[in-house]
């Protein structure tokens, strides 16, 4: 009896924890939807391949290893040898020509939408930024100062006047 309880724990499988869950685009542009958008083409923007000195080397190695170097590698703490596998092994994924095209889109829409109200432009374009880096509101007021509600109302407001201006340019919802 035990046996079979043990089996049905293993087999167990909730879609709406396991199951990739797909965004479902709303009818017209939302300014959450926009904040959204923006957020994502500032991430897209971050992926973009730069033309630093590591990718003008192409794809070879930092460093060429010899045989000493390898075995000097082995009697490095775990937590060294980890860094410097995670440093080897990093894949930079970049990203695909719809998301370039959307980030191109979607980046011109601060300036395109808000050119009569430069504050809210950059509070959009700040909160896009602080969102597309995985931080929260607070850290973007210590940052850049002013109070945290404020700079979301202002996101707010500019967001919603940006869906505004999409709806009345009948710019499809991505």
């Amino acid at each position: 009896m035990t046996s079979t309880l043990a089996k049905a724990n293993a087999l167990k499988f909730n879609p709406l924890e396991d199951a990739v869950m797909h965004e479902v685009l709303p009818a017209a542009w939302t300014g959450s939807h926009v904040a959204t958008r923006i957020a994502d083409a500032f991430n897209t923007l971050s992926r973009l391949p730069t033309a630093s000195a590591r990718t003008a080397l192409g794809f070879w190695p930092s460093h060429a290893y010899t045989w000493q170097d390898m075995l000097a590698q082995l009697e490095q703490a775990a937590d060294e040898q980890a860094r410097e596998h995670r440093i080897a092994n990093r894949v930079r994924i970049t990203p695909d020509l719809v998301e370039v095209s959307q980030m191109e889109r979607a980046l011109c829409w601060p300036m395109d939408f808000l050119a009569n109200d430069p504050r809210l432009a950059r509070a959009v374009n700040a909160m896009a930024f602080t969102h597309a880096i995985g931080r929260d509101v607070v850290w973007l007021a210590r940052k850049r100062g002013g109070d945290p509600d404020l700079w979301q109302r202002e996101n707010w407001a500019g967001c919603a006047l940006i869906a505004i201006g999409l709806v009345r340019d009948k710019i499809g919802v991505f």
